[in-house]
């Protein structure tokens, strides 16, 4: 796990739920994940997939941009035949969490969104006019990697998303456009009664039960 992404992705998160007004139970429930799960991303202790940025950004009413606000990549130059990056993504340090590891393994993701993000990986890639090579160079990637991708048959990692998103000069938006995760009507929220305690009623009441007679005041 990349912890300044995470982390990042974490406040950004946060700060749409609260302005959506929604609980983390309540998010969770729009779009079908365990409240853990909200807690652990709003933590910065995990990395959501492509699919979830996706289902987060319409349960809370923002944009995959806004929820990635502050993710950049920049990719790397040429130097005397080395590919040299600008800013490390990864950091130095091995924080993961051994929590992070035992978990259920998620629903895949569906067949049209694979299809989706492959045709605007191709149609990006194909604008700039470079090969599936050069793509990889740039996002720092396995050239094996694109094809995949583009031919529906592989959903990026976020932290893949994002260089690749740099390398085709594209928004998240813009790679994700024609793409829309609809959430439930409505959050279905326990119902409670609440009656306010009032003196008068609970006399009469009193009264009344005390001019039953004695075989039916059992429910006293």
């Amino acid at each position: 796990m990349d912890s300044p992404l995470a982390e990042k992705f974490g406040r950004n998160l946060r700060r749409c739920r609260r302005r959506a007004d929604l609980s983390q139970q309540e998010l969770a429930g729009l779009i079908g994940l365990a409240r853990t799960e909200i807690s652990l991303l709003e933590r910065g202790l995990r990395l959501p997939r492509l699919d979830t940025v996706l289902k987060l950004s319409a349960g809370v009413e923002s944009s995959p941009c806004e929820l990635l606000d502050g993710f950049r990549w920049l990719p790397g130059r040429r130097v005397d035949g080395l590919h040299s990056r600008r800013t490390p993504l990864r950091p130095q340090r091995k924080d993961n969490l051994m929590t992070t590891r035992r978990r259920r393994r998620p629903v895949p993701p569906s067949d049209e969104l694979r299809e989706r993000l492959g045709l605007n990986f191709r149609a990006a890639r194909e604008r700039l006019g470079i090969s599936q090579e050069e793509v990889a160079s740039r996002a720092e990637a396995h050239m094996t990697a694109i094809s995949p991708l583009e031919l529906g048959q592989k959903v990026p990692r976020l932290a893949t998303f994002i260089r690749l998103a740099g390398a085709l000069e594209q928004t998240p938006n813009e790679l994700t456009a024609g793409i829309l995760w609809t959430p439930a009507e409505a959050v279905v929220v326990p119902g409670s009664f609440d009656v306010p305690s009032d003196p008068k009623l609970e006399a009469e009441v009193a009264a009344l039960r005390e001019a039953l007679p004695r075989g039916r005041r059992r429910d006293r």
